[in-house]
């Protein structure tokens, strides 16, 4: 939908911009969705932690964090000290 440009950018690995997680947050969206899994999202009470997706596998969450940039987060990692 956004066109060759784009395409050929994620292709590369050389994406830039302000929509850049958000472009990544839907391409695993579609990967989960295309396997056949639901995804769920996360946000805790106070609004300060999220969680991108979140499935049952096997009786047990699995959350999924999407970053475009290599490192920890740290709603996952709360995340999984709640769980």
């Amino acid at each position: 939908m956004y066109g060759l440009k784009l395409q050929k950018a994620i292709i590369r690995k050389d994406l830039k911009g302000h929509a850049k997680g958000g472009i990544y947050e839907n391409l695993v969206f579609d990967m989960l969705t295309k396997k056949g899994i639901t995804p769920y999202y996360y946000k805790n009470k106070e609004n300060t932690q999220e969680i991108e997706f979140l499935y049952d596998k096997d009786s047990d969450d699995a959350p999924i964090e999407v970053k475009s940039k290599n490192g920890a987060t740290a709603s996952l990692n709360e995340y999984i000290k709640k769980i």
